[in-house]
């Protein structure tokens, strides 16, 4: 194979702007300007944040910061990349020997260029007072001179000392802070990268160092992090000053409300942290799709993976498939390189525009399209007998000459005989999603929607592609211990909320709802274990006793609860006017929220979402054992994320708006109600308030359910 021809299967790069010689095709340039011009006319101490999530393009936006300061000559930028050293003992050495280094800048001239010498030297010292056991030379370079004398009566100070930290650097730091009250030195500007990849104490210790040793005025420190992990780290370390472990109480621990007390000091400490250091927080912009056109186009265009007369449709798709996430586009683009040189070798036949399209229907809201388009019904006026696919019917509406909205109401006017709920869902994905209907009005998307064969060699190289697609083997039930197959039920007691949220859409809107009898709920999702024990079979995706049960559709979860019920009340373990069953809606938002009235069990911040839910950010495209993130306030685990749950009610289009009483939803529909996010959710979808509608016939790798325990009458 030549030279050319292997570029063909070249993968794109995700590398920062500079670094990547990349323009800024996203837009960053303004907010630049504006934190450089910041970093240069604030005299007092300062500390940025620049806030996101992984891939989001902090670095990038950092990188053209530190750009617009290079030029500057009273100006000395520091890059520090945490990560890269974090083996060692104290992160904040190398990095007060970073700033030493940028000091000896030879573009300073005058006064200046003494004064950067002078407080080099400070910071030299004060590298040697935190890390006399530190080879210092090591450190980009610098040197610092040391008798055996000097070596000794070190050491034998460290060992006198309790309280180390201070008499190892306090002479040092009283002469940094006098040097730099003196004025005329550079201002010195240190971006700190990549500190939320380091280990939690690393990351702590570093964050609480910058604070004590260096904020002083000419500092300026910009930190690239992703908060929620940030406050993680400061959870893990909070948790261990207090004698706990992943927020849950130790052997000691005296009372249950004392407990409590404790957990709610570290979820304090947690949200403040960061605000009592950061001066100013800037989230990373997050970019629209127009905004996103640019990029999206180069990388088009360096992945050779759609032509050039559909590059304005896939667009969009690819935007919305990548949550508008830098990095997240890139992988998207590169497992469809990947899968695209794996058929190639294979010999197949394929589109890459088909790939595409199926890796980027992937996501929840599509679930339902995909599920339809094999479906097949029986229209009104066809012969007896005579059916079509779901799919065949939306590739043959979108063939004609007329707008979307035409096609889509055109679809609407077919009268089917059976499973019209299946071909309404279907239409209904479309309408909430225009974006995906220009690739599809395509020859090759009308190829994709019409034929089986094509999504099924698609799903296949798909999966190759994902860390999840090739699953576990499946564990012989005679290896499920029963231990594993009791469900833990956590006892509610009855109460009123507010059931609904203005933030969820229009069929969520807030009332006043009251569970006037006492329940119970399983305090984690049902377990393939769980599900195994009772149906004889093992319907998931991802394998593992331990993981939530999937691919089940309602009328399944429904059959399970039937048989739990007859199991226990044969083994004597459950009363005759007991049941187990699907949880109403309301029973489990109530059971969600735990008296909380905030956006999710927590609080409103969803960047802490990651301490209590498996989803779209850190799931890593699977499945997670349950009960391994922190529990709600009711002791109830994985309520956002890990997999969608069925309710037992039919959806309602919107809530009533008058107060109810132990609702029940509609007395009849076409679609189950389905709550709390997925591991591929994105934070919106895993809202306490959050509703989507499945077909009670659907199985999906995304759903899984939870049960609870209720009087036979209820």
């Amino acid at each position: 194979m030549t030279t050319a021809d292997r570029s063909e299967f070249a993968l794109l790069g995700d590398s920062p702007i500079i670094e990547s010689s990349r323009e800024d095709l996203l837009g960053f340039e303004a907010t630049a300007s504006v934190l450089a011009d910041a970093a240069i006319g604030t005299k007092d101490p300062l500390t940025i944040g620049i806030y996101g999530d992984w891939g989001s393009g902090k670095t990038s936006l950092m990188r053209l910061v530190k750009k617009q300061l290079d030029s500057e000559p009273t100006v000395a930028p520091v890059w520090f990349n945490a990560w890269r050293y974090e083996r060692e003992e104290h992160l904040i050495v190398p990095l007060v020997a970073a700033i030493a280094k940028a000091l000896d800048n030879p573009n300073f001239a005058g006064k200046v260029k003494e004064k950067a010498a002078e407080l080099g030297n400070v910071l030299r010292a004060i590298v040697y007072g935190l890390s006399a056991k530190v080879n210092i030379p090591k450190f980009f370079g610098v040197d610092v001179s040391l008798s055996a004398k000097d070596m000794i009566e070190r050491e034998q100070q460290i060992a006198k000392e309790a309280v180390i930290g201070r008499s190892l650097y306090f002479e040092a730091y009283q002469e940094l802070e006098d040097c730099v009250k003196k004025g005329g030195v550079p201002r010195i500007v240190v971006f700190v990268d990549d500190l939320d990849r380091c280990f939690p104490g690393k990351a702590v210790e570093l964050i609480e160092s910058i604070k004590l040793v260096l904020h002083l005025p000419g500092f300026v420190f910009i930190l690239g992090v992703n908060k929620r992990i940030i406050q993680t780290c400061v959870r893990t370390k909070y948790a261990r000053d207090f004698g706990r472990e992943s927020g849950k109480a130790d052997a000691a621990s005296a009372t249950i409300a004392g407990s409590h007390e404790i957990e709610k000091l570290i979820e304090t400490s947690c949200r403040d942290y960061l605000d009592k250091i950061v001066q100013v927080e800037i989230p990373v912009p997050v970019r629209k799709t127009s905004e996103m056109t640019a990029y999206i186009r180069v990388l088009l265009k360096q992945a050779k993976v759609v032509d050039e007369a559909q590059v304005k449709d896939a667009v969009s798709l690819i935007a919305d498939a990548g949550d508008h996430n830098p990095r997240g586009i890139v992988r998207l683009l590169n497992r469809v390189i990947v899968a695209k040189g794996i058929l190639t070798k294979e010999g197949k036949t394929f589109d890459p525009l088909h790939l595409l399209i199926q890796m980027a229907t992937e996501k929840d809201r599509f679930v339902v399209l995909v599920n339809a388009l094999d479906v097949s019904l029986v229209l009104a006026d066809d012969k007896p007998g005579k059916p079509v696919t779901v799919g065949a019917l939306i590739a043959k509406a979108l063939s004609k000459e007329q707008s979307d909205s035409q096609s889509l109401a055109a679809l609407r006017q077919i009268t089917v005989v059976s499973q019209p709920e299946v071909l309404e869902g279907a239409i209904g994905v479309l309408n909430d999603n225009r974006h995906l209907l220009g690739l599809l009005r395509s020859d090759k998307g009308r190829k994709w929607l019409s034929d089986p064969k094509i999504r099924e060699t698609m799903k296949e190289s798909s999966e190759g592609t994902r860390a999840e697609g090739k699953p576990e083997p499946v564990q012989p039930q005679a290896t499920v211990p029963m231990a594993q197959s009791r469900i833990g039920m956590v006892d509610i007691k009855p109460g009123k909320f507010t059931m609904g949220s203005e933030q969820c859409g229009d069929d969520a809107k807030p009332h006043h709802v009251e569970l006037a009898r006492h329940f119970s709920i399983g305090a984690t999702q049902v377990t393939q274990a769980q599900y195994e024990s009772i149906m004889g079979e093992n319907p998931s995706r991802f394998k593992g006793a331990d993981l939530p049960v999937e691919n089940v559709s309602w009328n399944e979860a429904a059959k399970f609860c039937e048989r739990l019920t007859a199991k226990e009340r044969e083994a004597g373990r459950l009363p005759e006017d007991k049941e187990y069953r699907l949880p109403t809606e309301a029973e489990w938002e109530y059971c969600c929220r735990a008296e909380s009235t905030t956006e999710f069990c927590f609080s409103d911040d969803e960047k802490m979402l990651g301490e209590y839910a498996w989803f779209g950010e850190n799931s890593e495209g699977k499945t997670h054992p349950v009960g391994k993130k922190m529990p709600n306030a009711w002791g109830l685990y994985d309520m956002h994320g890990n997999v969608w749950e069925w309710c037992q009610d039919w959806y309602a289009e919107q809530y009533p708006a008058e107060e109810q009483t132990d609702p029940v939803g509609p007395p009849k529909g076409d679609k189950k109600v389905l709550r709390g996010g997925s591991w591929d959710s994105v934070a919106q979808y895993c809202r306490s308030a959050c509703r989507i509608r499945g077909h009670p016939v659907s199985r999906y790798y995304l759903i899984g359910f939870r049960v609870v325990v209720t009087s036979r009458t209820q």
